[in-house]
């Protein structure tokens, strides 16, 4: 995974933290079956960086956690 893809992710979701906490959140569910909201080869974390790059999902994902 390039470092500037998780650089660029984590400030369109203010921070690294809020994207550690999303891309988890992500993960977990793209491994539940969900499908992938962008078209990619690559495993389910790096599809997630790639959801958050392309704006597919955002800061508000983290609404999920209180779930």
């Amino acid at each position: 995974m390039p470092g500037n893809t998780s650089q660029e992710a984590a400030a369109m979701v203010g921070g690294q933290f809020n994207l550690v906490l999303i891309v988890s959140i992500r993960v977990r569910e793209l491994k539940r079956g969900h499908l992938p909201k962008v078209k990619t080869n690559a495993g389910p974390s790096v599809t997630a960086l790639l959801e958050i790059e392309q704006g597919f999902i955002g800061i508000d994902y983290l609404k999920k956690l209180k779930k």
